[in-house]
């Protein structure tokens, strides 16, 4: 259990490490361009194909990060993508739009 929790953790911070990418992504989130929904990926809230593009691309490696450590954990992507989009609304900056476990966008 305890390696599962561990693999789990170094999973979501693979997702969320710091590059130029994760800097353009919170200025992105702070003017509320972006918000992250449920299930542990982007949602363009502006209608700017550059900002559709960005999102499309990361939502893609999120998606083979997210199978890859599904599947070493031996978990449902579904049940994955959910553990991740609890850890982004826990660890959301004030201000950042998010959607809750009832399917609301709300801003946090």
């Amino acid at each position: 259990m305890k390696n599962t929790f561990i693999n789990f953790i170094l999973a979501v911070s693979i997702v969320f490490s710091t590059n130029v990418f994760a800097m353009e992504l919170e200025t992105l989130k702070e003017k509320k361009y972006i918000g992250e929904n449920n299930s542990g990926y982007l949602v363009p809230l502006v209608k700017n194909k550059e900002i559709i593009n960005y999102v499309e691309s990361i939502n893609k490696k999120r998606k083979n990060i997210y199978l890859k450590s599904a599947e070493k954990l031996s978990v449902s992507l579904e049940i994955f993508e959910k553990r991740v989009a609890q850890k982004i609304e826990n660890e959301s900056k004030k201000g950042y739009i998010i959607e809750n476990e009832f399917g609301e966008w709300v801003e946090k």
